[in-house]
């Protein structure tokens, strides 16, 4: 979907890759591709000397020193998640109406796909509980899940 993305991008266009490492294969293609094409390319990312940093035109660093957990993963998350959210408010506050009219859209596409999940899965659910009934479903890995209240 990434490259996909990519490749119709073009002069004006605006590519973000967001990679802890910086060097996550499938993100640096797909921001290469897209440097390609013309786009403008940012990069959120915690080190300053990734090869993510080499292709970008903006660089949005998220350096994360102190570390919760040895990879640092935590805490890189964390600060990449509070920069996007950051830049989906000043992009909303730039013209609010347009991404409005934008959010109320691809929040009523992603309603629909909830509502049709939900759906399967309460028929899911519905057959596993007439196996369950009939004793057809008890195996031990359904009865630890049952415990387990799954």
């Amino acid at each position: 979907m990434q490259a996909i993305s990519a490749a119709g991008l073009s002069t004006g266009d605006v590519a973000i890759g967001i990679s802890y490492s910086g060097e996550t294969r499938n993100t640096v293609e797909t921001l290469e591709m897209a440097r390609k094409q013309g786009a403008t390319i940012i990069a959120i990312v915690n080190f300053t000397d990734s090869t993510m940093v080499e292709i970008a035109d903006i660089i949005v660093p998220t350096s994360v020193t102190r570390h919760v957990f040895p990879d640092g993963s935590l805490g890189g998350r964390i600060a990449q998640l509070f920069t996007i959210d950051v830049l989906f408010i000043k992009l909303f506050i730039s013209d609010p109406d347009r991404f409005r009219r934008a959010y109320r859209k691809y929040n009523e596409i992603l309603m629909n796909k909830v509502k049709k999940e939900r759906s399967r899965s309460g028929e899911r659910r519905e057959a596993h509980q007439e196996r369950e009934s009939s004793g057809e479903g008890r195996t031990p890995a359904n009865e630890i899940l049952k415990l387990l209240g799954g």
